[in-house]
């Protein structure tokens, strides 16, 4: 009993306080988290069907473009520039292997286009010279676009899949 009269109801006022506080602010964060998720699903079943198709298309392009190939035309540039932009915007919306995946392909878009700003001109100026022979540009333009039909093969998959996730 000396004990309890010994505390003060402040003191244990204040505790209670600091502890509640603590504990709304991991449970702020977790419901934050948790919207965050809910969203990024959300963004991922409204827009992903349509970058995926956009991808395909220009995947479709590629493929076009390969059976005549001439070197790294404007077009082939221009379709470079569509996808890159296309993986930015689905990086953004996804997670996982289909983000991974994209971000290597963003990386080896970047590598070989003249798209870049000049500090990554001056960079890859080394590598562009490496390549100017067109069975290699060839090459590296046929594994862009088979790596693209890899993320297109991925995102169905994922968008198969999100539709059990939602039921």
């Amino acid at each position: 009993m000396n004990f309890l009269k010994s505390l003060n109801t402040n003191d244990i006022f204040i505790s209670i306080s600091y502890l509640s506080s603590i504990f709304s602010l991991i449970i702020t964060i977790l419901v934050y988290r948790n919207l965050s998720k809910i969203r990024k699903q959300y963004m991922f079943t409204a827009r992903i069907p349509e970058i995926n198709q956009k991808l395909s298309k220009i995947a479709s392009s590629i493929s076009e473009r390969l059976d005549m190939f001439d070197g790294f035309t404007p077009t082939i540039e221009k379709l470079l520039v569509e996808a890159e932009i296309n993986l930015k915007s689905m990086n953004r919306k996804s997670s996982g292997s289909l983000k991974k995946y994209s971000d290597f392909l963003i990386a080896d878009i970047n590598r070989i286009g003249k798209h870049r700003s000049f500090f990554d001109k001056v960079t890859f100026n080394v590598f562009r010279k490496s390549i100017n022979d067109k069975n290699s540009q060839k090459k590296i333009l046929e594994d862009i676009h088979i790596s693209l039909h890899k993320v297109v093969s991925q995102c169905n998959e994922n968008i198969e899949d999100s539709k059990w996730d939602l039921k």
